[in-house]
């Protein structure tokens, strides 16, 4: 269900030095795992499973589901409760379904409720958190090719 403005997706959310990361993809993708790798380098849980997102302004807002805020999935192991950000500006998109198949791609981007957010085909990247954790919190900047 949505509301004008709003989006509800399945997906995951996490804040890395204050910029949100969503996890896109089928069940199974690996998107709780990413989100779980980015918690243990010091990210913050956002959403996992449900993740409600709001346009304000240029800024695109991840928020949990009431239903799932402050909980994961650790999947094999269970679900973890945790403390988690009521919301988030999301900062990346990663794609857990799709491969990237060039070593140095273009910038890519995906458009959600009418706003443009950068987007990575993350499946089987290797050590996507690493990736993230340099680009985010080491304060990297990606060169354009």
């Amino acid at each position: 269900m949505s509301e004008a403005g709003t989006e509800r997706v399945h997906a995951s959310c996490v804040a890395l030095s204050g910029a949100g990361i969503l996890f896109i993809g089928p069940p199974g993708s690996g998107k709780s795992t990413e989100a779980l790798r980015l918690i243990a380098r010091g990210a913050e849980l956002v959403a996992d499973d449900q993740v409600v997102l709001r346009r304000a302004g240029d800024r695109l807002l991840a928020a949990p589901d009431p239903a799932t805020a402050g909980r994961i999935e650790a999947r094999g192991v269970g679900i973890f409760t945790l403390t988690g950000l009521d919301e988030v500006a999301l900062a990346l998109v990663a794609d857990m379904e799709q491969i990237e198949a060039r070593r140095l791609p273009p910038g890519r981007e995906i458009e959600i409720l009418g706003l443009r957010l950068p987007l990575l085909h993350a499946c089987n990247l290797p050590d996507l958190a690493a990736v993230l954790t340099v680009w985010f919190a080491r304060g990297a900047r990606l060169e354009e090719h």
